[in-house]
């Protein structure tokens, strides 16, 4: 068989392109978008994970920020406890020193009414 042989006059490649072709309106492939390189793909991941980092640190900063802030305000009140302590101990030590005092002087005297009484008691009658 041989003969010439007959080939499809119609259009081939794509329904879209094949509609363009015929009606004389041909659509050039869209080369103006940019080819992603790894590279490119590498840094907006690391700007990413960059981010969030900083996200992260900065919740983390303010957490800690108003915990350090708490932190002083009760040493400051325990500060001023401890000065009001120290006063009440060192005024607590004076009025003990004063009532070892009293205490010394009473025993004194006690014992001097002991001497005075058994001699009284001693002497005969007058």
């Amino acid at each position: 068989m041989s003969g010439p042989s007959v080939r499809s006059a119609g259009p081939t490649g794509s329904a879209a392109s094949g509609t363009a072709a015929r009606s004389g309106t041909a659509t050039p492939p869209d080369t103006t978008a940019p080819t992603r390189s790894p590279e490119l793909a590498d840094a907006e991941a690391a700007l990413h994970t960059a981010m969030s980092a900083a996200t992260a640190a900065t919740a983390r900063c303010g957490v800690l920020a108003a915990e350090a802030e708490l932190a002083h305000t009760r040493v400051a009140s325990l500060q001023k406890e401890l000065v009001r302590a120290r006063a009440h101990r060192d005024a607590t030590d004076d009025a003990l020193a004063a009532a070892e005092v009293a205490r010394e002087e009473a025993d004194a005297a006690l014992a001097a009414a002991r001497v005075t009484l058994e001699r009284l008691r001693a002497a005969p009658d007058a």
